[in-house]
């Protein structure tokens, strides 16, 4: 599992409750993929949080090691959190 966060930069909708998600992935970001991780939940009364995006359309990697993807609707920013 890799320790990860996602920063939603832009969206054309609302269908994340928070810009922000810090969890754990399977594996990281690919074109033609849909992304997903789990967290922590937002409600105390529910187990974990998923997050799936619609698939990966382009991927940007900064040297840092810092990754901006982009989706049909949106573009997050994607970092390993060692």
């Amino acid at each position: 599992m890799i320790k990860c966060r996602i920063v939603q930069l832009k969206s054309n909708h609302n269908h994340i409750r928070t810009s922000m998600i810090e969890g754990f992935c399977q594996i990281k970001p690919d074109i033609g993929r849909s992304f997903s991780m789990f967290s922590r939940p937002l409600d105390p009364h529910q187990d974990l949080r998923v997050f799936r995006s619609s698939p990966v359309k382009t991927i940007r990697t900064e040297e840092d090691g810092l990754m901006i993807f982009t989706t049909e609707n949106s573009t997050y920013q994607w970092r390993e959190i060692l």
